[in-house]
């Protein structure tokens, strides 16, 4: 069971190595009093790079 103050970690990863592509993405997460707080500052999403 998780307790207050631990800090976890949130991972995606995708990998297509037909492709030669890849990313991984993690956000860490410190478990509160009264929940929990992303302390990552960049928002969670995908975008298309062409």
């Amino acid at each position: 069971m998780y307790q207050e103050s631990e800090v976890l970690f949130r991972t995606m990863q995708y990998a297509c190595p037909d492709e030669n592509i890849g990313f991984r993405y993690e956000n860490p997460i410190v478990i509160g009093k009264n929940g929990c707080e992303e302390l990552s500052t960049y928002p969670l999403g995908i975008e298309v790079i062409t």
